[in-house]
């Protein structure tokens, strides 16, 4: 599989066009990330006049901010960033990345796109998000005599973002994440919420064939048997990875140069026992 073309776009398409016919209106994973963005930006003790949303997120990021300042909002992934979108001291970006085939070369585009100490922070879906879907239908498929098949999109752990913020250029790059767990009526009523959501499966090289008619009974007597909630329920996991790092600016803290601190490792481990 080519890695630079993980996800068909053309996929991708149909899935949020389908999301907005839907008309989905609750969308509270998106509110889930979108709160915690601005939460975390509400700790940063500045203004920000040119800012852009992105996100095809049910308006979620938009609705939990209160800003006053007008900003420029992006409806969906892109492999490119808009030109439009330059010059700009915030962006902000809601589960549309985890999407994104060429993350390491978009990611330089958004902080290339900021001024001078502006500012980025996104969140995804990534770390264990949805173990409980993916070994359920591993089971089903060994059940059903099936080979194993991608039916699910791979996920960002953290190491690997940290290392792709660094890689982009950010400074003072910071990758956290917070685990969102929700229980549904029924493994099938999970799935129906992230068709509506435009989150399921876009990976370009998913299988094609016909499942057997036993397949999404067994899937669901599976899954109801490993993860119950405890009130005829299921339970699915959510792990949210949280980027956010600084466009380079020369008035930033730099780290001090090797060799030139004032006090010895030693030194200072001596005087904090004393």
């Amino acid at each position: 599989m080519d890695p630079a073309y993980l996800f068909e776009p053309e996929l991708r398409n149909l899935r949020r066009k389908r999301s907005k016919l839907a008309n989905f209106h609750e969308g509270w994973l998106f509110r889930e990330g979108a709160e915690a963005l601005a939460d975390r930006l509400s700790f940063i003790k500045r203004d920000f006049d040119k800012i852009v949303l992105h996100g095809a997120d049910f308006h979620a990021l938009s609705d939990a901010l209160s800003e006053s300042h007008p900003f420029f909002e992006i409806d969906a992934e892109v492999e490119i960033w808009p030109t439009e979108a330059s010059g700009v001291d915030l962006i902000l970006s809601n589960l549309q990345l985890h999407w994104v085939n060429d993350l390491p070369g978009l990611l330089t585009q958004i902080r290339r796109a900021l001024v001078p100490d502006g500012f980025f922070s996104a969140a995804l879906i990534g770390g264990t998000s949805l173990f409980e879907l993916r070994s359920s239908l591993i089971e089903t498929e060994e059940r059903c005599g099936l080979a194993h098949a991608p039916r699910m999109s791979p996920m960002i752990d953290l190491p690997t973002a940290a290392g792709l913020m660094q890689r982009a250029g950010f400074a003072l790059p910071v990758v956290d994440h917070e685990l969102v767990r929700t229980s549904f009526s029924s493994p099938l009523k999970l799935l129906k919420d992230l068709r509506a959501m435009g989150q399921t499966n876009a990976v370009k090289a998913q299988p094609r064939q016909i499942l057997p008619r036993a397949f999404w009974p067994i899937f669901d007597e599976v899954y109801k048997a490993r993860f119950p909630d405890g009130s005829g329920g299921v339970t699915a996991t959510f792990d949210l990875v949280f980027l956010s790092g600084w466009a380079p600016a020369d008035t930033q803290q730099k780290p001090l140069k090797p060799g030139s601190a004032v006090m010895e490792l030693r030194d200072g481990l001596n005087s904090s026992g004393s």
